[in-house]
C-alpha cells in the first residue's frame, strides 16, 4: 500500500480521474498524491471507506467519498468529453471514450447497437485536443460498412474523412482511357504526350486520396493491397481504430496480418460486440494489433489457456480467470444493463412447429448418419499426429460428410426446396417430397401479422436461396404480395446495401420486409424496424449477438423490440441452439469474467 503511494508522489500535478461509475460506486484513478495528503488516504484506506483494486490499479470509492475527494483534488471527468462533437454521447460512451485516451491501447467490448461509432470519433477528437495525437487517424471496417461510416463521421462531427480506395478501383477510368489510346496504331506526338499525361494524372489521382484529410476511413480488403498499405505506413498515424474487430480475429489470416502492421501506432483501438467467436486463440489474433507487447509469443499463449482434443483441435479453454486479468488492463467492457437506458428492451420469443411424419424420419436418418461420421473422426484423430491429419484422406473424406450432413439437415428443417435446388446430387437423396412446409407456415403467418398492425420486419437467413423461397411465398400471400421487398446478401455491393436497407426498406412506407443473410448482421442501423425473424439459428453466439443488435440501438425509436426465432422440433435447429450456448460460455468466462 505505501509502495503504491509513493510511486504516485513522484508525480506533482495533482490529479484525480474519473474511470466509471456504477450506480453509487465510483471507481477513481489518483495520478498524484502529496505527503501532506498521505496520511489523509490511509486514514480513508484503514477506515475502509476506499479500497484499492490492484489489476486496473484504481481506487473504489462511495458517492459521498468521491465528493470529498473532488475538494481534494482536480478532477478529470468524463462527463465534459464530446462537448466538441454535433450530437452529445451518453454517459457511458464518454466513459469508454476516457478510457480509450488514458489507456491509448483498448478494446472495446459494447452490445450491438450501443454506438461504438461515436465513442471512437469522441476519442479522435479529444485526443486531437489533448495534443494527445497530432496527425489523422485510421478506421478499418468491413466493406459493407465503409459508406456508412463515412456518414457517421458527417453525422457527429466537422471532421473531413474520405473512403480509401486501391489503385485499381480508382483509376479504372483513367486505365481504360489510356488502353484505348494504346491501342491505336498510328501514335502521334500529341498522342503519346496525351497517354503520359493520363497515366500522371492516374498517379496523382490515387496518392491525392491521402492528403487533406482528418479521418480515412479503409476496409480490411483494401488494406491488403500493397500500395495503400504502403501510403498509410508512411503517414505514421498515431490512431487506428478496427470497426468489427473480430472479423479479423485469425493470427493467420491475411486481414490479421494486415492490420497488425498499425499495432505500433500510439493509439490502437479495437470495438466488437463478440471478441471471441470460435475459441480463446481469437483473444490472441486481436492483441496483435491492440497490444502486441501483451502476447509476444503465440506458443507461449496457446500452452498456457488452450485445451486441446485429438489432431490438435482446440476443444476449450484453460486459466480463463488468468487470461481474463491478463487483458483487462486493455479491455472497457458494457454490459447491456448498463446501457439499458439508451437500448430498447429486447423480448426474444422461439415458437416452435414440427416436421410431417415422413420428414421427421429423414431428419433422423441425416442426425444418425452425422453423429455416426463424428465418432468415427473422433476415433481416427486419436490414432495420427497433427502432421499426419493433414494429409490423411479418410480423415478430409468425414470431414467433408459432416459439413455436408450438417447442411442437409438444416435445409431440410428450413426448405426441401434448398435440398431440390441443390448443385449436389448426395442432397437430393434426402428429399422426401412432402409438400408441407409448416416452418414457412409459421414465418408467414408471423410475417403477415405484423404487418397488419403497421409495422415492418427483418428476417435473417444464413441460406442465400432462402430469400427466394420466402419472396416466392409471400407473392402467393393475398394479403401482403403488393408490399416492398429489400435485400441485403454477399452478391451485393456497399452502395446497393445501403439504399436497400436506408433508401428502401427505412425510407419507403410500403417497403415491409427486409431479409438478410448473415452478411447483413453486421453494422446495419435498423433503428425504426421493431420485428426480427431468425429463420434458423445462427452459425455461433457472435452472429446472434450480431443479429439481434440490429434492432438493439441506442437511437431506437422503439421502447421494446422483437426477436421471433423459428425452431422445428427433433430437427438440426435444436442442435444450431445448443452450439449457440456453448460459444456464450467463452464470452462469459474470458471476457465478462463470469464463472
Amino acid at each position: 500500500m505505501t509502495n503504491t503511494l509513493n510511486v504516485c508522489n513522484t508525480i506533482d500535478m495533482k490529479q484525480l480521474v474519473l474511470k466509471s461509475k456504477q450506480g453509487s460506486s465510483y471507481e477513481i484513478e489518483i495520478n498524484s498524491v502529496s505527503k501532506e495528503d498521505l496520511n489523509y488516504l490511509f486514514c480513508l484506506f484503514n477506515s475502509g471507506k476506499i479500497q484499492y483494486n490492484l489489476d486496473n490499479k484504481t481506487w473504489i470509492v462511495s458517492e459521498s467519498i468521491y465528493q470529498e475527494l473532488e475538494n481534494k483534488f482536480s478532477v478529470d471527468s468524463y462527463f465534459n468529453l464530446g462537448s466538441c462533437m454535433k450530437l452529445q454521447p451518453y454517459d457511458y460512451q464518454k466513459e469508454i471514450a476516457n478510457f480509450i485516451l488514458h489507456n491509448k491501447k483498448a478494446l472495446i467490448v459494447a452490445p450491438c447497437g450501443s454506438g461504438k461509432s461515436p465513442v471512437i470519433i469522441c476519442s479522435y477528437l479529444e485526443a486531437l485536443h489533448k495534443n494527445v495525437i497530432n496527425s489523422p487517424g485510421l478506421i478499418v471496417v468491413k466493406a459493407s460498412l465503409k459508406y456508412q461510416w463515412k456518414q457517421e463521421v458527417n453525422k457527429f462531427s466537422d471532421l473531413k474523412a474520405t473512403v480509401i480506395q486501391t489503385y485499381s478501383e480508382l483509376t479504372s477510368n483513367i486505365t481504360n482511357r489510356i488502353k484505348t489510346r494504346e491501342s491505336k496504331k498510328e501514335k502521334t506526338k500529341e498522342l503519346k504526350e496525351e497517354i503520359k499525361q493520363l497515366k500522371k494524372e492516374r498517379s496523382q489521382l490515387f496518392k491525392n486520396q491521402f492528403k487533406g484529410y482528418d479521418l480515412y476511413i479503409c476496409n480490411y480488403e483494401t488494406l491488403l493491397d500493397t500500395e495503400v498499405s504502403k501510403e498509410l505506413l508512411a503517414m505514421n498515424l498515431e490512431f487506428v481504430a478496427a470497426d468489427e474487430i473480430q472479423y479479423a480475429k485469425s493470427d493467420t489470416s491475411k486481414r490479421n496480418k494486415a492490420l497488425a502492421k498499425f499495432g505500433n501506432a500510439k493509439m490502437t483501438i479495437g470495438a466488437t460486440a463478440t471478441p471471441v467467436q470460435n475459441n480463446p486463440l481469437d483473444i490472441y489474433g486481436l492483441f496483435k494489433f491492440i497490444q502486441p507487447e501483451l502476447f509476444p509469443k503465440k506458443t507461449n499463449f496457446s500452452s498456457l489457456y488452450l485445451k486441446y482434443g485429438g489432431y490438435g483441435r482446440v476443444i476449450g479453454a484453460r486459466n480463463t480467470r488468468q487470461l481474463h486479468a491478463k487483458i483487462k488492463p486493455y479491455m472497457i467492457t458494457k454490459k447491456k444493463e448498463e446501457v439499458a437506458k439508451q437500448l430498447p428492451q429486447l423480448v426474444v420469443n422461439q415458437l416452435y412447429c414440427e416436421f410431417e411424419p415422413e420428414q421427421l424420419e429423414m431428419s433422423n436418418k441425416l442426425l444418425d448418419e452425422l453423429a455416426e461420421l463424428k465418432r468415427k473422426l473422433e476415433a481416427l484423430d486419436k490414432t495420427l499426429s497433427p502432421a499426419e491429419a493433414l494429409h490423411n484422406k479418410e480423415r478430409a473424406k468425414l470431414d467433408a460428410g459432416i459439413m455436408a450432413r450438417q447442411a442437409f439437415a438444416q435445409e431440410l428443417a428450413n426448405s426441401e426446396l434448398l435440398l431440390s435446388e441443390s448443385e449436389s446430387e448426395m442432397a437430393k437423396q434426402y428429399i422426401t417430397g412432402c409438400k408441407e412446409n409448416h416452418k414457412l407456415d409459421l414465418l408467414m403467418n408471423l410475417v403477415e401479422e405484423i404487418i397488419e398492425s403497421g409495422e415492418k420486419v427483418c428476417i435473417f437467413s444464413k441460406f442465400r436461396r432462402m430469400q427466394d423461397v420466402i419472396t416466392n411465398r409471400v407473392r402467393e400471400m393475398k394479403s401482403i404480395k403488393d408490399v416492398g421487398i429489400a435485400y441485403v446478401n454477399g452478391g451485393i455491393s456497399g452502395q446497393d446495401r445501403y439504399n436497400e436497407v436506408y433508401n428502401k426498406f427505412q425510407g419507403i412506407d410500403n417497403y415491409k420486409i427486409l431479409l438478410c443473410s448473415d452478411s447483413g448482421a453486421e453494422g446495419l442501423n435498423l433503428r425504426a424496424c421493431k420485428y426480427l425473424v431468425e429463420y434458423e439459428a445462427a452459425d455461433s453466439y457472435a452472429i446472434q449477438t450480431q443479429r439481434h443488435g440490429r434492432l438493439e440501438r441506442a437511437d431506437s425509436i422503439h421502447d421494446t423490440v422483437f426477436v421471433y426465432q423459428l425452431i422445428v422440433k427433433d430437427s438440426y435447429d435444436e442442435i444450431g441452439q445448443k452450439i449457440i450456448n456453448k460459444k456464450r460460455k467463452y464470452d462469459a468466462e474470458i471476457v465478462k469474467g463470469i464463472y
